[in-house]
C-alpha cells in the first residue's frame, strides 16, 4: 500500500492490521511509505473516521507470479 496522504493522524483511522494468534498489530498510514507484505496473511484496513480532516488516499495491489 502506498500512502498518498501529506498529512494523517493516526486517531482517524486508516491503519493496516495484521491479525496474529497472538494478537493485532497495526501499520499507521505515512505519506510516501510503501507498506509490502508476503499473502497470505489476515489483514485489514480499520475504518477511516468521519471526522477526519483530510481524506486518505492510498494505491494499493497485488504482485502475482504464475504457478509453477
Amino acid at each position: 500500500m502506498l500512502g498518498l496522504t501529506p498529512v494523517w493522524r493516526t486517531e482517524w483511522g486508516g491503519l493496516l492490521l495484521f491479525h496474529r494468534p497472538d494478537g493485532i498489530t497495526g501499520v499507521s498510514p505515512e505519506y510516501n511509505s510503501l507498506d509490502l507484505f508476503a499473502v497470505p496473511q489476515l489483514h485489514s484496513v480499520s475504518q477511516v473516521t468521519a471526522s477526519a480532516a483530510y481524506r486518505r488516499y492510498a494505491i494499493t495491489g497485488w504482485l502475482r507470479s504464475k504457478p509453477s
